[in-house]
């Protein structure tokens, strides 16, 4: 047998030489891990002798386990054998402390049971290819692999919050391995840094050892959590649900001459005052990140038409008389009201008012009408737009209508309406889409081929006939505010494209007014030289006359008349270029104004997209159809998380998103139920 291998197998190395030789506090619970890591090394290698799997012989010398280093020889190699004991003769030389021990180490062995010379072999292996310090403090050592064995003892758990960390112990602790210590260390390789509690409540935990105790989750570390902020608010000092829209005669139509008490204000009317909202204080989880609170609603607060904002923002006073109204923006404005009495057609044009508006004919096809709140007798065919409440005696046909406000109505056909508010039907819709953030109720008629948008729910009497195509009703969604921000991020995407044209085309000016400027300063320059060569001239021309040169006289008149022709056309294209540069110069300031006039629109843009996410998500929806009469077979319901396609005609329901199961709440179906 080669020497190196009777050295290794003779040699009796105990832990504790193992552990001072490097350099390791000997200590009941270093020696136990040093135990336990050739322990399992063992029953690997007998698990892979059962297999048939062939081992490698690692033959190293006394001081390669003393100083955990690795010299491992492949014994296949004849020419690395014959080697071996020049090399050790070498390593004796240089390493005379290493050998004197290995010596002693010697006499105290023997002749060592197989098993002894097996496991020390073993060791000898597991020092070189295994075992990693990675830390030395305080006297206690840190091997790699410590937490996997720690696994199989402790078991970590964290809140869905991470704001609480919980341990349970497996199975029974052993001291040796599961302590103060190493359970620290524990919670640093899980990465749990903050809040741990006191070494004195650990300590009590591992020392108890009931089946209660040791089975129930115990709070290792608690992190704090995040104050919410406080919401601001806005106190508005008039009617803002005002929407009557005149008395409801027994046929349906709407007597607008009775609209019961009105608000109105007189100038310098306090109108509103708001309350700012007050920021969150921000938490800590036990990961030590930094949690942020929620952030708290800012309500919109502006002054529109007719009134006039505080100083410090937060109160509007009416700045004449009028009607108080404040829309979905926060808007408030105080309105006069314009009074149409025929129809609006060619002959009065376009209507744009800010203001109340009340035509008591029909709004004609082509036709557009802007303002507050609108009331008119009929629309056929024109494009509505409003900040406030739309109210119609009859009925809405082939119409686009936009209104920030309720609506009101007798019936709708083939239009397309979008709302912020409550949407009332007297009778039927037909062919028609809506979108709204409001409800949609449907009082005492059907709804036949439409598509019915509500995030705040349906109520109608009847869904379908047989010869019509099926609806589909959608409730409790944020479509609308989805559409809303939709159109304004092409809006605001326009208005970057705009800008970015306008840059350009300042960029041409630009570089036109430095070509202007080159040619100023040549031109001056021109005239500047014309002018000192005159100068120079007149000095010869006294000469000259001094000596009655006359024919010098005459050529030095000509130079001198030349030059001044040149410095007069010099001085003529200097002022031709100077209102060339003046010209651009307005072009760039309109462009510069053109540019700072879109960045306001692109700011307002900004403010009211973010006001209509949080205005209308805020609210709390309602995906909820309410048949009073009977939906037919083919309509379809569709929710937040679910949908549905009747297959059968139900009268007297009610149909709901459901979640449908209690302890997962993500998951969602419609239900139904008569009423």
């Amino acid at each position: 047998m080669n020497k190196n291998k009777e050295d290794a197998l003779s040699t009796r190395i105990s832990l504790a030489g193992v552990l001072d030789h490097k350099k390791v506090e000997i200590q009941p619970v270093n020696l136990f891990r040093e135990f336990l890591l050739i322990d399992e090394s063992l029953k690997n290698m007998l698990g892979k002798v059962a297999s048939n799997h062939v081992l490698e012989w690692r033959p190293a010398e006394v001081y390669t386990i003393i100083n955990g280093e690795t010299r491992n020889y492949d014994l296949n190699i004849q020419s690395e054998i014959d080697d071996e004991t020049e090399t050790r003769n070498e390593a004796e030389s240089s390493d005379t402390e290493e050998n004197e021990f290995a010596a002693e180490e010697q006499k105290k062995s023997g002749n060592a049971p197989l098993i002894e010379k097996v496991k020390r072999c073993l060791y000898i292996s597991t020092l070189s290819t295994d075992v990693t310090i990675i830390e030395r403090k305080g006297g206690i050592v840190r091997y790699e692999g410590e937490e996997k064995l720690l696994d199989q003892y402790l078991e970590l758990t964290v809140s869905n919050d991470k704001i609480e960390a919980f341990i349970r112990k497996k199975k029974e602790l052993k001291s040796e391995i599961v302590n103060l210590s190493s359970l620290l260390y524990f919670l640093k390789k899980k990465r749990i840094t903050y809040g741990i509690i006191s070494d004195e409540e650990i300590e009590k935990w591992l020392m108890e050892s009931t089946p209660e105790a040791d089975e129930k989750p115990f709070v290792i570390a608690r992190g704090v959590k995040p104050i919410a902020g406080q919401d601001g608010s806005v106190n508005y000092l008039f009617r803002t649900d005002y929407t009557n829209p005149g008395k409801i005669m027994k046929d349906g139509s709407i007597d607008f001459r009775d609209k019961g008490d009105m608000p109105y204000v007189n100038k310098d009317t306090l109108l509103a005052i708001k309350t700012p909202f007050k920021e969150g204080i921000s938490g800590v989880d036990v990961f030590g990140i930094k949690i942020m609170p929620q952030e708290p609603f800012d309500p919109p607060f502006t002054s529109g038409n007719g009134t006039i904002i505080s100083e410090d923002k937060l109160q509007i006073t009416s700045a004449a008389n009028g009607q108080p109204h404040v829309d979905i923006m926060g808007n408030i404005t105080v309105n006069d009201e314009l009074v149409i009495k025929g129809d609006v057609d060619l002959k009065t044009g376009n209507v744009i008012f800010k203001g109340n508006i009340v035509v008591n004919g029909i709004i004609k096809e082509g036709m557009t009408v802007k303002g507050i709140n609108l009331t008119a007798k009929e629309i056929e065919g024109a494009t509505i737009d409003l900040k406030g409440d739309l109210n119609v005696a009859n009925g809405i046909s082939h119409t686009t209508v936009k209104a920030v406000g309720n609506i009101h109505t007798k019936f709708v056909n083939s239009s397309q309406i979008t709302g912020f508010g409550d949407f009332t039907v007297e009778k039927e819709i037909v062919d028609s889409n809506l979108i709204l953030s409001g409800s949609c109720n449907v009082l005492r008629g059907t709804v036949m081929a439409s598509t019915l948008n509500a995030r705040k729910g349906i109520e109608t009497k009847q869904v379908g006939t047989i010869a019509s195509k099926p609806s589909n009703l959608v409730v409790g969604t944020d479509d609308i505010a989805d559409l809303m921000e939709k159109k304004i991020d092409e809006l605001l995407e326009e208005g970057r494209i705009t800008i970015d044209k306008i840059r350009k085309a300042m960029n041409l000016l630009n570089g036109e007014d430095e070509a202007l400027f080159t040619q100023i300063t040549e031109s001056a320059h021109i005239q500047d030289r014309a002018l000192f060569e005159i100068e120079e001239l007149k000095k010869q021309l006294v000469r000259h006359r001094e000596s009655n040169d006359n024919n010098e006289l005459k050529k030095v008149a000509e130079k001198i008349k030349t030059l001044k022709e040149r410095a007069h056309s010099a001085e003529d294209l200097i002022n031709s270029l100077f209102e060339k540069q003046g010209v651009l110069t307005a072009k760039r300031d309109k462009l510069s104004l053109g540019i700072e006039q879109q960045e306001k629109k692109n700011m307002v843009l900004l403010k009211e997209k973010r006001i209509i996410g949080q205005s209308i998500r805020m609210m709390e929806p309602n995906p909820t159809v309410k048949v009073n009469g009977t939906i037919l077979q083919g309509s379809k319901i569709i929710g937040p998380g679910s949908s549905i396609v009747l297959e059968k005609d139900y009268s007297r329901c009610i149909i709901r998103e459901m979640a449908k199961d209690e302890d997962n709440p993500h998951f969602f179906e419609m239900e139904i139920k008569g009423i």
